[in-house]
């Protein structure tokens, strides 16, 4: 039998559901049959399975606080198939005779919000033949379009479509609790582009020549699914900046100073293995500004060489570090690009 305080928690489930907040809570609580669970909020009603412990399991409004100690777990079951949204990094979707049924296994403390967004289901069948000489089928569970449950969106420099820096801020307007992370790129098939982490504020680089850009983003979610393609155009203009330099000398005479030397343009992603004259003008740009690649040898200052190897890859996420770029994973990208580009 379930503990006795967990039946008087269901119990006042339905005395309690008109009031704002419903906070019910129990310790040490086994489920021996499968057991309704009723949150007032969304009106959503999940099944404890049997078999489930938690160490506490307490029942919110609108979430469930879950503690799980190491050898337990808890299976929560939406008839509805809705998703069973959490912190603990559990996929929330895992459809079982048309139920989603959701594990989480100890040690855990994780709070579920679940939600009336269903999951969904595309079956794919594999084309490679297993040792018996048939195929196989894969059942992948996605949540529903990210644009039916989460508008998306985007401004470039508060919503400015005249420019004189190529370097933009970039503003995002999704829900992280459907979406992870975004990419963005001036190629609309998104070639090279890598998925960042979901973060409301970005920057990204246009290159260092005047012209009209599209700028492409999209979205994607928790499980990996992507928004559709979501485009804004900027038009860029180099603002003017004074070259040359001027101090009085004691008699009087205008002295010119030398012009700076032209500035490496970056106009690709760079990664562990690739080689190329950028990679060495990359190693020249760290060893120049204190990331040192190496002391002595290949990479070393004076000694850079086209490969970008692990010493390359170390100094690198040493400058993300600094520049607070995350990940801090030593791929040079189009954030870390567009810092190095100013």
């Amino acid at each position: 039998m379930i503990h006795s305080k967990v039946l008087k928690i269901l119990c006042l489930a339905a005395s309690l559901a008109t009031l704002p907040t419903v906070a019910l809570a129990a310790a040490n609580v086994t489920f021996s049959t499968d057991t309704a669970v009723v949150m007032t909020g969304p009106g959503i009603n999940l099944t404890a399975q049997a078999g489930s412990v938690a160490d506490t399991f307490t029942v919110n409004t609108s979430t469930i606080d879950l503690v799980i100690d190491a050898g337990n777990s808890v299976t929560l079951i939406d008839p509805a198939k809705g998703q069973i949204n959490n912190n603990g990094g559990v996929n929330n979707c895992h459809l079982v005779s048309d139920q989603n049924v959701v594990t989480f296994i100890g040690p855990l403390t994780v709070t579920v919000t679940p939600s009336t967004i269903t999951c969904v289901t595309t079956t794919t069948t594999s084309s490679s033949g297993s040792s018996n000489g048939g195929g196989g089928t894969t059942t992948v569970v996605v949540p529903q379009s990210l644009t039916q449950y989460s508008k998306l969106d985007f401004t470039i420099n508060t919503g400015e479509q005249i420019v004189s820096s190529n370097i933009l801020g970039i503003t995002l307007n999704a829900d992280p609790k459907y979406v992870s992370g975004f990419a963005i790129s001036l190629d609309k098939n998104f070639t090279n582009a890598s998925i960042i982490k979901y973060t409301p504020t970005t920057t990204f680089a246009l290159p260092q020549t005047d012209g009209t850009y599209n700028v492409y983003l999209k979205y994607y979610s928790t499980t990996g699914n992507s928004s559709g393609v979501i485009s804004r155009t900027i038009n860029y203009k180099a603002g003017k900046t004074a070259i040359i330099k001027t101090e009085t000398a004691p008699a009087l005479t205008t002295k010119i100073s030398k012009t700076p030397a032209i500035k490496y343009l970056f106009k690709r992603n760079l990664s562990l293995g690739m080689t190329g004259a950028d990679v060495k003008e990359l190693q020249k740009y760290l060893n120049a500004n204190g990331y040192t690649v190496a002391k002595t040898g290949a990479g070393s200052p004076g000694n850079e060489i086209t490969k970008f190897g692990s010493l390359t890859q170390k100094a690198l996420i040493k400058f993300q570090k600094s520049k607070n770029i995350k990940p801090a994973a030593g791929y040079f990208g189009t954030v870390t690009r567009g810092i190095v580009n100013k």
